[in-house]
């Protein structure tokens, strides 16, 4: 059985969802879950990636509930829409890109906002 088969019927049952930002300009990404008091950030160099893939599943994926930020390379999961958007990147044969991820976890109040280098800014 596949990974598709096994979840085809969950996916199914409600709705699983990626959005795309478009034209993402900031490097960051911040989530605060407000019944935990817990602040989530992600930062990373906006030139490299320049998109935010942003996954939602309200329990479609065997009964799950969460959000998965992916900082991303193009504005689609699709290379034919990228190409036709003007989105698409190229990495060519043997060819390298480096970028970093900077993920923070700190609980508390719900941050105002997150430096490059991933530190929660407080109000």
């Amino acid at each position: 059985m596949t990974n598709l088969e096994r979840f085809s019927s969950a996916l199914d049952r409600k709705p699983v969802d990626r959005l795309l930002t478009w034209d993402f300009v900031d490097n960051e990404a911040l989530l605060y879950d407000p019944e935990r008091r817990l602040n989530i950030g992600l930062s990373y160099p906006a030139r490299a990636v320049p998109y935010l893939g942003i996954w939602l599943d309200e329990g479609g994926l065997a009964g799950q509930y969460n959000i998965a930020p992916e900082p991303a390379t193009a504005a689609m999961d699709r290379l034919d829409l990228a190409r036709m958007w003007g989105t698409s990147s190229v990495l060519e044969a043997r060819g390298t890109l480096e970028w970093h991820l900077n993920i923070t976890v700190e609980s508390g109040g719900k941050a105002a906002g997150l430096t490059e280098n991933g530190r929660l800014l407080r109000s």
